[in-house]
């Protein structure tokens, strides 16, 4: 049985999303999905984007908790 979410384009499978309910600044945030749309991208990717840069920088440890 398929679920719908399988991609079946080719053998190759995007990676997995995530459904996250968070609240934001709305002012800031229709300026971000503005940004990410004039990049030709979606805000989700974008978003995407910018998280894996910041954990690339080092801020994935357990001391950068509660900071």
């Amino acid at each position: 049985m398929e679920t719908g979410k399988e991609n079946k384009d080719s053998g190759t499978s995007a990676p997995k999303k995530k459904n996250i309910g968070v609240k934001v600044n709305e002012a800031i945030w229709r300026q971000f999905r503005a940004l990410a749309i004039s990049q030709g991208k979606t805000a989700g990717d974008l978003l995407d984007e910018l998280m894996a840069g910041y954990l690339a920088k080092g801020h994935s440890g357990a001391s950068d908790q509660g900071s």
